[in-house]
């Protein structure tokens, strides 16, 4: 539960600078000259010589254990260098993605944090996630030894839509989790939000349902990973440089024991080029960024408000501070959010 309003500030947008125009005035942006004209430069621009390329073999089903993987045949084709499997990584030392904060369940225990792994091992939970990996000296040749791994699925009950999830009886995502409820987040003072919605002269109250997503950036998840003399450099597309390089430098110092960050497809490349002594190389493909990309989350958002009087169409004015100032007597919403994948 949670009271507050939000507040907006003027963007560069020479829209919203000039008075003679409307916010629908089309951007002036400064890089589209250089991107039509082919001036843009994108992960697949670089390139270094004896490049080892990765190819992942992803799950097509939504739930399911792994009953059996023969990967004999993949590791005999043409240019193969390795093939890995979630027990490979394992027996390697790598680790398990964590979750940078672990909140609180309903019932007040920290929630379950399950053994995430970038390579699954015993069972798939999302449409795409990684079974094994395929390393080969060039990316035609891993793309064709990841069709010959053999993966035995014993497909279960999957649950996609967050509303059926938490109902009796539907199938658990992680059986550590009874209800499919990760965690519980509280903020504001909830008693006395309730007490003014049940005093208020006047109520409010909508559900927004915002659908699933998925990112599409321009290129596709890619990386390019070096290593030489206890050095790693990674290339990749992020909007979050400082992170990815601070996460990478703390979790990448040697492959015994290291904890691989964030994405397999990211990392991976710096994986392989220690692993094989060759720069690692990986470009994922337009079809597997749709499906199976960290974006998957979907919102309910029940939102009531109590104010002291009838609120008109614009109300925004009253929740951002204008001229209904006052007139918001408590907000409340509920932030249901779900990325069943995970």
């Amino acid at each position: 539960m949670s009271q507050g309003n939000e507040t907006s500030q003027a963007s560069e947008n020479p829209a919203a600078q000039n008075p003679g125009t409307t916010n629908s005035s089309p951007w002036i942006r400064d890089e589209d000259a250089r991107l039509t004209t082919g001036g843009g430069r994108y992960t697949d621009d670089i390139h270094f010589d004896n490049e080892a390329h990765m190819a992942v073999v992803r799950s097509p089903y939504a739930a399911a254990r792994i009953a059996s993987i023969d990967t004999s045949a993949a590791k005999a084709m043409p240019g193969v260098l390795a093939v890995f499997t979630g027990a490979d990584a394992r027996e390697a030392g790598l680790g398990t993605i964590d979750p940078a904060q672990v909140l609180n369940r309903p019932d007040g225990t920290p929630m379950h944090v399950p053994p995430y792994r970038t390579i699954a091992e015993d069972a798939v939970h999302f449409i795409g996630d990684i079974v094994a990996v395929v390393v080969a000296e060039s990316a035609h040749q891993a793309d064709d030894a990841r069709e010959a791994v053999a993966v035995d699925y014993e497909e279960l009950q999957p649950v996609t839509d967050v509303e059926a999830a938490t109902e009796p009886g539907a199938p658990q995502v992680w059986n550590e989790v009874p209800g499919n409820v990760s965690f519980l987040f509280e903020a504001g003072d909830g008693a006395a939000t309730q007490k003014a919605i049940a005093s208020a002269a006047h109520k409010v109250e909508l559900t927004f349902r915002i659908s699933r997503l998925t990112a599409c950036p321009m290129e596709p998840r890619s990386a390019v990973g070096l290593y030489k003399e206890g050095r790693y450099t990674l290339y990749t597309g992020t909007q979050n440089t400082h992170t990815v390089r601070a996460f990478t430098a703390k979790q990448l110092g040697g492959i015994a024991g290291a904890s691989v960050g964030y994405h397999l497809a990211t990392h991976g490349s710096v994986i392989i080029a220690e692993m094989e002594s060759q720069p690692g190389y990986h470009t994922t493909g337009r079809s597997a960024a749709f499906y199976a990309e960290t974006y998957g989350n979907k919102y309910i958002r029940p939102l009531t408000i109590a104010s002291k009087s009838f609120l008109c169409q614009s109300c925004w004015s009253c929740l951002s501070g204008g001229q209904g100032r006052g007139r918001i007597l408590a907000v409340r919403t509920v932030d249901v959010d779900t990325n069943l994948r995970l």
